[in-house]
């Protein structure tokens, strides 16, 4: 898990973004992270191409804290961590510059467009609201998809795609063998939650630049 984090953290500064970020740089214009984009499909799908052999090493289990603590003792200690978490990152950055970085950039200038225009068209968002939006939407996506907020899996599928239109058999590989995955691969990508999903976060970025 260290080591994963590790090499997670290295590409999102390389990179300039993790999976969200680098859909939602790509939808307001930034030709930049068209390559980091390109290179995220292709390393994901190298990933699949071995897949087999990762999920045949030795793990631990997979732990619930819902499960082991229950579900109002997991949220509260959740909600701890994360409190700490947030505590230290405002400790470290006055520590640092005084008072938080964002208290130290300037504000936006009026445009024709922002004039007179409500702040939820406009922007920028209180951080209350866009972790209230995040959470209905993270709901939404679990409700209707089945699982939590996720992006990655529809590069692998849009690689896989492309390698596939090359010739090359993706199909026989295990990760293309599942169920899930094997209909996935043989249908168009709009029928592809995931994907559907990043084209929207693309969507909504272009709109909104």
């Amino acid at each position: 898990v260290a080591a994963g984090a590790f090499i997670f953290g290295l590409g999102m500064q390389l990179g300039g973004g993790c999976a969200s970020g680098t859909l939602f740089s790509v939808g307001g214009g930034s030709a930049r992270m068209l390559i980091t984009l390109f290179f995220f499909i292709i390393g994901s799908v190298i990933g699949t191409a071995h897949m087999g052999w990762w999920t045949a090493q030795p793990a631990w289990p997979a732990t619930s804290v819902v499960t082991t603590m229950g579900p109002w003792a997991a949220l509260a200690t959740s909600l701890i961590l994360f409190g700490a978490v947030a505590w230290f990152t405002m400790f470290a950055e006055r520590k640092r510059h005084g008072q938080l970085v964002d208290d130290l950039m300037p504000a936006r200038p009026s445009t024709s467009l922002r004039a007179g225009a409500p702040r939820w068209l406009t922007g920028p968002w209180p951080l209350v609201a866009g972790a209230i939006g995040l959470a209905v939407v993270n709901i939404a996506t679990l409700t209707i998809g089945g699982r939590p907020w996720g992006v990655t899996s529809a590069f692998a599928l849009w690689g896989a795609k492309w390698f596939a239109a090359l010739g090359v058999d993706v199909s026989s590989w295990s990760y293309w063998q599942a169920p899930a995955q094997a209909t996935a691969l043989k249908s168009s990508v709009l029928m592809d939650v995931t994907s559907v999903m990043d084209f929207g976060i693309i969507l909504g970025a272009l709109l909104a630049a």
